[in-house]
């Protein structure tokens, strides 16, 4: 799992949320080209994710969540993931 820190106020809180790169996305979890996913998002099909340190990656099990619920539009196009 990877660690980020968030700061709410003057007290930060740390996620535990594991988050994945496009390489485990589009070549493990859904079996497309990385240009396809990235066309998905960029259509507002898919979520973006969140842009950490240069590198896109997408929260887990918010992206489960998306696939289990049939892989609906998405409301954010060339935006962050909510």
């Amino acid at each position: 799992m990877v660690g980020y820190r968030e700061t709410t106020g003057s007290v930060p809180v740390v996620s535990t949320s594991r988050l994945v790169g496009i390489e485990e996305i589009a070549g493990g979890m859904i079996k497309i080209s990385k240009r396809a996913w990235l066309r998905l998002c960029e259509q507002g099909k898919a979520p973006w994710g969140v842009k950490l340190n240069g590198r896109r990656l997408w929260d887990l099990q918010r992206l489960e969540k998306w696939m289990d619920a049939g892989c609906p539009a998405v409301r954010e196009v060339n935006g962050g993931m909510k």
